[in-house]
């Protein structure tokens, strides 16, 4: 690593670089944030240690100056956030996180990030947050984009099944006279109506089957790391 993190080697020992090796290559951005702690053992903010270089490419900020940083001591509001009371929760209870964020100004003191993203925060040792983050911002859009066409094509069916129904009724009273040329044509109109119908429906069961992989729960506003233009 380009500058030691001193907790990740004191909790790992000679294993803290394969550590950081390992994870390097891992194509997510992951970072670690250690708590600091106050009078009483409370934990009153968090310092950046170790990240990889997804992180880095991400945030749009070089490893060496992301590490080291105090994030209320350089952003007082975080103390207030969601994020800070949940890293908090996972290392008072000693249990991983998983939440979705939607990250929409990305302001805070280390980079800028927009974006809807699930972050699963996962206690390192008594002070340690290892902080694994997903971008899910295309599936997400994509899925929007599948309940818009859903919403459209349900509105295009009502049409063709309302006259398909009308059609039926008018061969319903149509019946007694026999196979008519009149009853033939009916017939046609429904059965092209059915096809029209049967079409939406495979279009829209095609479109959610390419995005069935996609679903995931909804997204809570907030950071999972505090960004904005580095100062």
């Amino acid at each position: 690593m380009s500058r030691r993190d001193s907790r990740l080697e004191r909790l790992f020992g000679d294993g803290a670089p394969a550590f950081c090796a390992a994870f390097d290559l891992v194509p997510d951005p992951l970072g670690v944030l250690w708590a600091i702690r106050g009078r009483g053992g409370a934990i009153a903010d968090f310092e950046t240690g170790y990240s990889n270089p997804a992180m880095a490419q991400m945030i749009g900020v070089p490893t060496e100056a992301s590490m080291g940083r105090r994030l209320v001591a350089e952003a007082p509001d975080f103390r207030e956030d969601e994020t800070f009371t949940r890293m908090r929760g996972v290392l008072e209870s000693g249990r991983p996180e998983v939440v979705e964020v939607a990250i929409g100004s990305g302001d805070g003191p280390i980079g800028r990030v927009r974006g809807v993203f699930v972050h699963r925060a996962i206690p390192l040792g008594a002070d340690g947050v290892l902080n694994l983050v997903t971008d899910v911002t295309d599936q997400r859009r994509m899925e929007d984009e599948l309940h818009s066409y859903a919403e459209v094509a349900a509105h295009d069916l009502r049409e063709p099944l309302m006259a398909a129904g009308l059609f039926v009724q008018q061969l319903d009273h149509r019946l007694s006279d026999g196979r008519t040329a009149e009853n033939e044509q009916l017939l046609e109109r429904v059965h092209q109506i059915h096809a029209r119908a049967r079409s939406l429906v495979d279009g829209i069961l095609e479109y959610a089957r390419s995005g069935a992989s996609l679903a995931g729960s909804p997204s809570t506003p907030g950071r999972w790391w505090p960004t904005s233009p580095l100062r």
